[in-house]
C-alpha cells in the first residue's frame, strides 16, 4: 500500500498534473515512508540495500526541489534580491526537476520492486488477522 502511494504521486507529477511544490513534498514523504517502512526488514529483502538507496536518492532529489520552491518564494517575495540570483535559481529547479524524470524513468515502479523483494519475507511470515499498517 505505501509502494502503491508512491507510485500514484509519481505518476501524477510525471504527467505533470498537477506539478506543484506540494504534490513533490507529498511524493518526497510517501518516499520516505516507504523507506522507513523496508528500513527493519532491508536485510530480507532480496536487493533491499539497492531499494533503500534508491528511496534514499529519490528523498533526496525531492527534497533539493522542495528547498528551491521555498527558495524561489522568499526571492519573490524580497524586492531586493537580484534577477541574476532568481535566474541562477530557475536554472538549478529545471536542472533538478530534469534530473528527477530520468531517475524516476530509470528507477520504475517502486510498488512492483517492494513486492518482488519481499517476496521471500512474505512467504515466510505467518498468517496475520488484520493487514499491516503504514507509518504516518
Amino acid at each position: 500500500e505505501v509502494a502503491a502511494e508512491l507510485d500514484a504521486r509519481l505518476k501524477t507529477i510525471a504527467r505533470g498534473v498537477p506539478n506543484s511544490p506540494r504534490a513533490m513534498h507529498a511524493a518526497r514523504i510517501a518516499a520516505k515512508r516507504l523507506r522507513y517502512t523496508l528500513e527493519p526488514v532491508e536485510d530480507q529483502l532480496l536487493g533491499g540495500a539497492t531499494l533503500i538507496a534508491r528511496l534514499k536518492q529519490l528523498q533526496d532529489r525531492f527534497g533539493v526541489l522542495t528547498d528551491a520552491h521555498e527558495l524561489d518564494e522568499v526571492l519573490r517575495a524580497d524586492p531586493a534580491a537580484g534577477a541574476a540570483v532568481k535566474d541562477m535559481l530557475e536554472a538549478e529547479t529545471a536542472e533538478a526537476t530534469a534530473a528527477l524524470q530520468a531517475f524516476l524513468q530509470e528507477s520504475g515502479d517502486f510498488s512492483k520492486k517492494a513486492a518482488t523483494s519481499g517476496a521471500p519475507l512474505l512467504r515466510n511470515l505467518p498468517a496475520r488477522r488484520r493487514p499491516l499498517r503504514a507509518p504516518a
